[in-house]
């Protein structure tokens, strides 16, 4: 039975577990799952609500993911991608998980992630092997996938 009292988030395996370690832009960090209780451990009920994730400074991949609590107050985030550009990754966000619309948590859920620049190719050119193995003639360019999402700036 749910006491009405005030809640708060619990990590059901510790997040980021090694405090300090760094995480490349575009690199999906490990899944964040968390339960929402009160003091006694009773669960808030109404499986569906919505929790949701903001961040400072803002975070493309990150900022704004949302994740349904289930019938144990259990609410999962498993694809949490940072997908910034390069130019405009800060070195350290803070993450914050928000409660249900309406409800107030008295142990809120803050975390700091620390980002580098990917190591990863950002972009990809498709060449024409023909081309490219006579190199006599110039190189063909066929097609060009961007990071997606992005707005295709040198991301890194």
């Amino acid at each position: 039975v749910f006491s009405g009292g005030p809640l708060a988030f619990e990590e059901t395996k510790p997040w980021l577990e090694q405090p300090g370690a760094t995480y490349e832009n575009r690199e999906v960090l490990p899944k964040l799952t968390l339960r929402l209780a009160d003091a006694f451990g009773a669960l808030l009920g109404n499986q569906g609500r919505k929790v949701r994730i903001r961040t400072e400074p803002s975070c493309d991949g990150i900022d704004g993911a949302a994740a349904n609590l289930d019938a144990q107050g259990v609410a999962k985030f498993a694809q949490l991608r940072p997908m910034m550009d390069v130019d405009k990754l800060p070195t350290t966000i803070i993450v914050h998980v928000d409660p249900p619309d309406g409800e107030v948590v008295a142990k809120p859920f803050t975390r700091e992630v620390r980002l580098v620049p990917s190591t990863r190719p950002h972009r990809a050119e498709l060449l024409d092997a023909r081309v490219v193995a006579g190199a006599s003639e110039p190189v063909e360019r066929l097609d060009h996938l961007g990071s997606g999402g992005n707005g295709g700036g040198n991301g890194g």
